[in-house]
Parts: C-alpha cells; structure tokens; sequence
C-alpha cells in the first residue's frame, strides 16, 4: 500500500522449487564384490538402478529395510520413496564338499565323511584314518580333483567350488602270519 494515495506497482519473482530428493547410503559387510553405479541421492518415485559385482569364488547378498529390491543378474532397481534408502551389502566365498570313502576293494569299511572346501580354488589336506585290520594303500581321486601325489598320506587335493567332489582312501587287508 502507498501511503500518499498512489499506485504501487508488485512483480512476481518465481524460484524453482527442489526436487524432493532422498539420499541413498550403501554399506559394506566383509569382501567379495565391487561397486559398479551407486547414485547417491534420487528424486522420490524414480526408478534407480545400481550395480554389484560379486569377485570370483563368492556369492553376494543385496538387501534393504527400506525398499523391495529387483534384481537382473547384477544389477538391482528400485522406486525411491518418500524417504532415504540404506541398501546392505555382503558376500559370502562359496563352498563344495568332498565327500570322502574307505574302501578294500568293492568293501566300505567306514562310513564316508564330507570335507567342507571354501573358496573359488581351494588347495585341501585329507587324512585317512587307520583302521583296524587295514593298511592305507593309495587314493582314487574323483572328477575334477588334483593332486600330486596319490599315495600321500595325508594328501594335499586342489579342487574348485563347481559342485561336490568324491576322494576314496583305498586300503589293503591286513594278512596274520602264523
């Protein structure tokens, strides 16, 4: 208002209003992956997209409190809701079994036992045991498994988390002389 009687002249003045963005946080539990794209921050009802990239030999777990998380191959999506987002990662290295026998001939004389292995390449030291009225003769390595020396005692085995191996200890009958 003009306090003389005249006219006063307003101009309108617009400014942007921001956008309504959250933040995005990632947190790392242990090794096993890399980070591709991780936005920071995105606009509420957007469709983000990062990407986690699990190392060789592990299994990576993604998940979130805040979001129903969808995931192609390595790459998860998500609609930004009205709230800032905590996404988890964590991996896992992957494990196969070696499932171990003990036979004289065609004979089980033990019940089999399973060696857990861990990793993508894993070198393993197997032991057979002695039994009584066998002598340890040698080992028959199952598909897939190394090894160097298959009369060791233990033995050291290489394998690769691919799927279950089996090691069977071979052993000879014990002969009583009189």
């Amino acid at each position: 208002s003009s306090t003389d009687g005249g006219s006063v002249t307003l101009y309108a003045q617009w400014a942007e209003i921001p956008a309504n963005n959250h933040n995005i946080t990632y947190t790392a539990q242990g090794t096993g992956w890399t980070y591709g794209t991780t936005p920071a921050s995105a606009e509420e009802g957007t469709t983000v997209t990062f990407v986690v990239n699990p190392t060789t030999g592990y299994t990576v777990t993604v998940t979130s409190d805040d979001v129903t998380l969808n995931k192609n191959e390595n790459e998860y999506t998500f609609t930004m809701p009205t709230k800032d987002v905590a996404i988890k990662v964590s991996a896992t290295e992957n494990t196969h079994n070696v499932i171990v026998s003990y036979k004289c001939g065609d004979e089980t004389i033990k019940a089999d036992a399973t060696v857990e292995a861990v990793g993508e390449v894993t070198t393993t030291s197997v032991t057979a045991p002695e039994i009584d009225g066998y002598a340890f003769a040698s080992w028959t390595l199952g598909s897939g498994i190394q090894s160097a020396n298959t009369t060791a005692n233990p033995i050291s085995i290489t394998t690769k988390a691919s799927g279950d191996y089996t090691l069977t200890a071979n052993y000879n009958k014990m002969v009583t002389v009189y």
